[in-house]
């Protein structure tokens, strides 16, 4: 075998290589990605049980603490926008 022809086939078993470690690759990350889904969706279901276990007076007191918080002062002008 020549070197160029062996050089052609080491290329092309490289190619290869990158494929299937592309496809596998790939495969883990859906896998991974399949998991996390369920569980935000368990985790979501567990919270949205327990916030109407709750009743709806736990949803008013955090706006009541976000409408307890003073407005936010206006803002100087500065001497490059005068």
């Amino acid at each position: 075998m020549t070197s160029n022809t062996r050089n052609t086939a080491e290329a092309q078993f490289a190619k290869l290589r990158r494929v299937e470690d592309a496809r596998n690759a790939m495969s883990q990350y859906r896998q991974e990605q399949a998991a996390i889904d369920e569980k935000t969706a368990r985790l979501r279901a567990a919270r949205l049980a327990r916030e109407a276990e709750a009743g709806p007076t736990a949803g008013h007191q955090e706006q009541k603490k976000d409408a307890a918080r003073p407005a936010a002062k206006p803002r100087r002008k500065t001497a490059a926008a005068r």
